[in-house]
């Protein structure tokens, strides 16, 4: 295996980066925060799929520099901007809705752009793919420097499996995490699931993590 490895959680309030490492699914983005300021625009959309790490890696790189972070939903539902406007760097996570505030994301980007100062927005598809009215808006979209953290690879998915059943307090053989990397979808999302439920499976019936329990709850979650 040669790929480092990478420790991605979810819902948790602590992010340090001992637990963070580097593939190469998601080395281009950290090697990018890592090299702040030296970034050839202000405006950032850093991008990738569900489970991929993004609030992770940005509350790290949050905490290293002191910066503020917003959840998206927040910022939409409370719409009161203010405070943010004055700010020397912004970062909005989780900008996920399909259909969004774009007056409101506007104001936002317009006054970063005007001011020079840095604005990072995390979400799972590019900002240049959402259908957006605002012929203003798109024009500044169009300006945003675009950073992509990738699919896992065998080696991320093989980390990934053996630190979710870690975090589970499950102890699996190294030829069982490897049989699952062959089984399952290549994606953070079917992975975090598969362990997920496959834990609950073998529990509630009594189980042992095997080939034979691995290839039944294969089999049962396909035809259902």
């Amino acid at each position: 295996m040669n790929e480092q490895k990478v420790f991605l959680f979810k819902n948790t309030e602590y992010y340090f980066e001992e637990d963070f490492c580097i593939s190469s699914s998601n080395k281009n983005v950290f090697d990018f925060l890592k090299n702040y300021p030296k970034w050839p625009s202000k405006l950032i959309n850093i991008y990738g799929p569900k489970y991929s790490g993004k609030t992770h890696l940005l509350n790290i790189f949050k905490k290293k520099e002191n910066l503020k972070l917003i959840d998206y939903k927040i910022l939409k539902k409370n719409k009161n901007i203010e405070e943010y406007l004055n700010l020397k760097f912004l970062i909005i996570d989780n900008f996920n809705d399909e259909v969004i505030d774009e007056r409101l994301i506007f104001t936002l980007i317009n006054n970063f752009l005007n001011a020079n100062n840095y604005l990072i927005i995390a979400s799972r598809t590019p900002l240049l793919d959402y259908k957006i009215l605002l012929k203003d808006l798109k024009s500044r979209i169009n300006i945003f420097d675009i950073k992509k953290i990738d699919q896992p690879g065998d080696d991320l998915i093989y980390t990934l499996v053996t630190k979710f059943f870690s975090d589970r307090q499950v102890s699996i053989e190294k030829d069982l995490i490897t049989y699952i990397v062959r089984m399952i979808g290549r994606s953070y999302e079917n992975i975090f699931s598969f362990v997920n439920e496959f834990d609950n499976f073998v529990l509630s019936n009594k189980k042992k993590i095997s080939k034979k329990s691995i290839n039944e709850f294969l089999k049962k979650t396909k035809s259902e």
